[in-house]
Formats: C-alpha cells, structure tokens, sequence
C-alpha cells in the first residue's frame, strides 16, 4: 500500500510567498496543498512553529559523512546519500574528479544503491579533466588534460546517462567540439577553472554553456581594465554558483555579486571535501583552498546572514535554481503539487529539525512531531 505523510501546521515556503497550511505525500510525490488539507489514515509529521521548505539539492559536492568523490569508491555514493539529511539535502549531484582517465571511467561506472530514506543521487558532475593548468585550484596538474571530443564521448557513455554537468576552461584547444558533443548529449556545461578574457568568456555564455561554476574561484581574477571571467559571467543570464563561508569569496564581494545576479541566477554549493580540520576551509600543503569543510546547511545560514535575505530568496538559492541549473527542476526545488515530496522543516535560526525524501521522513531530530500512521 502506498506509503501517505501528512506534514500539518506548518508555514510552507510556496513559489508564490508563505502560507501556513499542511501538504499531503503521497508515495514520493505532493499531492495536496491547503488548510484543509487532511487524510486520518496517513503518518503525521508536526511542523508548527516550523517553516516546511524544499530540501536542498546540492550539485557541487566532493564527499562528506566519510565519503569521498575524488573519486568515489563502492558505497561512497549510498553513505554520502544517508548523511545527507541530516544537513537538509535531499538530492544532489557527485562531483568527481581523478587522477586517471581509467579511474574516472570506473567513477561513472558505480552503480547506485539509494533507499527511500536517503538523498536522491542525481548525476554526476565532472570538475575536469578539461581545465586550464593555470587555474587548477586544489587538483594536481597530471589530473587534467586538454579537451577531447572522443574522451568526453567515452565518458558519458562511462556514466550511463548519469552524466549531468561537466566544468571546462572554454579557452582550451578542443573545447568548442567538446561543448558540441555535451549540448547534443543533453550535459550541462558549466565555464570554470578558467583563464578565459572577456571575450572568450562571453562567447561560451552565449552559447552552449549555462552554469558557471563557484564564482571568482579559480579563474583569472576580475581586474578594472579586464574584466575576464567574472564580468562575462554576470553579464550573462547564466546561473553562477556561490560558496558563502565567508572565506572563499570575502563578504562584501559575495554580496556585491549577489546583488548583481540576484535571486533568480545565484546558486548556493558547499564544494564540500571529505577532510578534517580546524576551520571552515581545507587548504593544500601549498595553503590552496581545496574546499570547504562546512555540511550545506551551515553554508545556508552563512548565506542567510551575509546576504541578508529572507527565507523565500534562500529557497530559491539553496533549492530552485541549483534544480533549474540540473535541468531537475520539473521534479526538484519547489513544493508543488506532483513534485518530489523532498522537504525540509526549519526552526526560526535555519536549524534543520526535520528532513522528508520522496515522502520519507529520513532525519528528525525532535521525534515527538511524527505520529505514525493507525495500523489496520
């Protein structure tokens, strides 16, 4: 019998403002809205107090809960998966990256085992091997290589369909017949790890590439007579992702951008690494920031209060258009009737007290709000 969750009294984050109203799950889709909402023979979750919001989904991941996508290994993807609710994502994408072509292929190759109480695994998005040496970041220089038609094939095929997103430098040789080969592949280009000018920035916007990726970090700084990548980027119409610790890109400049891109194009991601350490931020040897070490829901409040905003500007960063950046946005990143039921229960200070994946309650940390259903 299908499994039915009623999330009552709470205020739900709706694309068209807050409502307090109760939603209805229905196996893993929404299928009521509304303060009348009701159904005596489903499982109840308690959400007064609370604002009810979609879950976040996360497209720039390295690993995180002891699991790692550089690259990942047998069952890094299902434990990343179990971890995830915890810090309110309810899908993402693996972000990999590897030393070899023939670890990469084997990356891509990874089945997925997910359970109903997990994450969503979305896809994979390849950080390389296509970027430019000089903007590399935290990746070792043997890691990458110069764009090549036939590799990108062979690693799509690898992925099985589940290639979602691929970061390239447009300015390398080779690039263009890559960007063909992924429009016609339905993957999803995103500009980075780039010593593009302007101009060679520009033109990738205004075609084939869409997303770019964490903005201002590794790529050829924004400089008053040049304004390289970073003024092509919000220039554009594209989605330009964002790390808001407050240490990858400075609080001023993260709001300056904002302000520019505003709520329809920034896109929150963690760039999240499975290390260890004191701070917000792994480095390398060389003092190279490799990535964060916050969980996404520390990046949204970090967010919320560096920005300034509101709680239905942060579902639209966190939730709406990293799902529209994906192309997962008819199914992901708002609450709607016949979309995922993939949801969040926040508390007045951004705490995720509950998470719901496809009608599934897969975290709670107050276990009193849920009631299960009456046994017949």
């Amino acid at each position: 019998m299908p499994y039915r969750l009623l999330v009552a009294d709470g205020v739900l984050a709706l694309p068209g403002g807050p409502m307090r109203a109760a939603l209805l799950c229905d196996a893993n889709r929404i299928v009521a809205i509304g303060r009348e909402v009701e159904d005596p023979a489903a499982a109840v979750l308690d959400a007064q107090g609370l604002t009810v919001a979609p879950g976040f989904v996360e497209i720039h991941v390295h690993g995180g809960g002891g699991a790692s996508f550089l690259p990942p290994g047998p069952g890094a993807l299902e434990r990343y998966a179990r971890w995830a609710p915890a810090h309110g994502v309810t899908a993402f994408a693996a972000s990999v990256a590897a030393p070899s072509v023939e670890s990469l292929v084997a990356a891509l190759q990874l089945p997925f085992a997910g359970s109903p109480e997990g994450a969503d695994f979305l896809g994979f998005h390849l950080e390389g091997p296509f970027l430019n040496p000089a903007r590399r970041g935290a990746f070792p220089a043997e890691w990458l290589t110069l764009p090549d038609r036939g590799l990108f094939e062979r690693l799509a095929e690898a992925a099985g369909g589940r290639l979602r997103m691929m970061t390239v430098a447009p300015e390398l040789p080779g690039a263009a017949d890559v960007a063909r080969a992924a429009e016609e592949a339905g993957v999803v280009l995103a500009l980075g790890h780039t010593d593009a000018s302007f101009g060679q920035a520009a033109d990738a916007l205004q075609g084939a590439f869409t997303h770019v990726t964490h903005l201002f970090n590794a790529m050829r700084p924004f400089h008053h007579r040049d304004g390289g990548p970073v003024a092509a980027a919000l220039l554009s119409g594209a989605t330009c992702e964002l790390i808001a610790d407050g240490e990858h890109v400075a609080p001023e400049v993260l709001r300056l951008a904002y302000r520019v891109l505003g709520p329809s194009r920034a896109v929150l991601v963690s760039d999240a690494v499975p290390a260890s350490g004191p701070g917000p931020i792994a480095r390398t040897a060389d003092g190279t920031i490799a990535g964060s070490l916050l969980p996404f829901d520390e990046h949204a409040r970090r967010a919320a209060a560096l920005l300034g905003v509101d709680v239905s500007a942060l579902v639209r960063l966190c939730s709406a258009n990293p799902a529209r950046a994906l192309g997962v946005h008819h199914r992901k990143g708002s609450i709607e009737r016949g979309m995922d039921a993939d949801l969040i229960l926040l508390d007045r200070e951004l705490r995720v007290v509950a998470t719901v994946c496809r009608g599934r309650v897969a975290f709670l940390s107050e276990p009193h709000r849920f009631r299960a259903a009456p046994s017949r």
